[in-house]
């Protein structure tokens, strides 16, 4: 997917503050292996499976609120 350059940037900062689990594979597969989310406001709801193992998911009753900065910033600057 293309993703602007001035989003490019900001995405780099926030992928600098946290650690990854999953070796930033959003980012390194040109943003098309991004966990799913549902996006009812901050921070989103991830849907993926694999977001159970997440360490950057907080569990709230039934969802996974998911804390990375840098999918956030996707979900609610880039539309992805």
């Amino acid at each position: 997917m293309q993703v602007e350059s001035e989003h490019k940037s900001k995405i780099e900062e926030f992928a600098a503050r946290v650690e990854c689990p999953w070796e930033f594979r959003c980012i390194t597969s040109d943003f098309t292996d991004v966990l799913k989310v549902k996006d009812p406001g901050l921070p989103v709801e991830c849907l993926a499976p694999r977001g159970e193992d997440c360490p950057l998911g907080l569990h709230f009753r039934n969802a996974i609120l998911c804390r990375c900065p840098v999918r956030m910033y996707l979900a609610k600057e880039v539309g992805i």
